[in-house]
């Protein structure tokens, strides 16, 4: 493979990573030579995996990677190659969801979808799309929850959101920790399985705006709130840890539930109109 001018190309997103982070220039200079312009699914997938093989997948490098894949043009060529793939489609459709988690009433409402765009085979590595759709109406919060796994999350399209984080502390509130295995694979399975009682206290909050990017490590707690007046959409790189996510919850507290299936044609092609403005 030829090598890309990085200089000649600077996508925007990319642009913008290296004016914040001079110092971690090699890193994005390999994301976007190996990356830029590869839009089928299962190359990308091998290509960013090739770039975090077990042991050597730091936030830093995650971050470099998932600012590549952000970039408009890139995000596009994405969407082309999976929309005009039926083969591909279908598999994107079979691997995503939509979850109903808690509104502010209590009420369960569908809150987002979750598009897994690409995956590596053993599925350590994803490529995926969070969308938030303009038609719910009011405030959603999701449940308390880790992702036993480390996750690069730009908000490149949309509004802003909050982030409620938290940790473990005798003067918290008390909550049990359940082993989540929601997804479509587990319909009629069991979902939640007791793991401990903890302690949890809010420590912190942050509130994302476009451009922003949110780095979590495998066993951070949060709780994200949206209101999503507009189309919000993330881009989440994830490489999977050990340990399956916790869900936290208060006793009697319901589950958020992810075995609803999503008009993945719908999603993308609305996606696509956006980023494209």
């Amino acid at each position: 493979m030829s090598a890309i001018n990085y200089e000649e190309i600077v996508p925007e997103g990319v642009a913008t990573w290296r004016a914040r982070r001079p110092h971690r220039k090699f890193e994005v200079i390999t994301a976007t030579d190996l990356l830029f312009g590869v839009y089928e699914p299962d190359v990308l997938s091998q290509r960013v995996e090739q770039m975090l093989p077990p042991g050597e997948t730091s936030l830093d490098r995650m971050e470099a990677i998932a600012i590549v894949l952000a970039e408009p043009t890139q995000q596009v060529g994405m969407i082309d190659a999976i929309l005009t793939d039926e083969e591909q489609l279908a598999v994107v459709a079979e691997r995503s969801y939509r979850f109903t988690n808690i509104h502010e009433e209590g009420q369960e409402k569908e809150s987002f979808d979750k598009l897994v765009l690409a995956a590596s085979n053993d599925g350590r590595v994803q490529v995926k799309r969070n969308i938030w759709r303009p038609e719910q109406k009011g405030r959603i919060m999701n449940t308390k929850h880790d992702h036993g796994s480390k996750d690069i999350t730009l908000l490149d399209v949309g509004g802003n959101f909050s982030d409620d984080i938290f940790e473990e502390n005798d003067n918290g509130e008390p909550v049990i920790a359940y082993s989540s295995q929601y997804n479509r694979q587990c319909v009629g399975e069991e979902k939640d399985i007791p793991v401990k009682e903890v302690r949890l206290k809010r420590t912190a909050q942050r509130v994302h705006t476009p451009g922003s990017i949110n780095r979590m490590s495998e066993i951070l707690i949060h709780s994200p709130t949206m209101q999503p007046d507009v189309l919000t959409s993330t881009l989440v790189l994830t490489v999977k840890g050990a340990q399956s996510a916790l869900v936290y919850k208060r006793e009697g507290e319901s589950s958020p539930v992810g075995n609803v299936p999503v008009d993945v044609i719908s999603d993308l092609q609305r996606l696509r109109s956006v980023i494209r403005k």
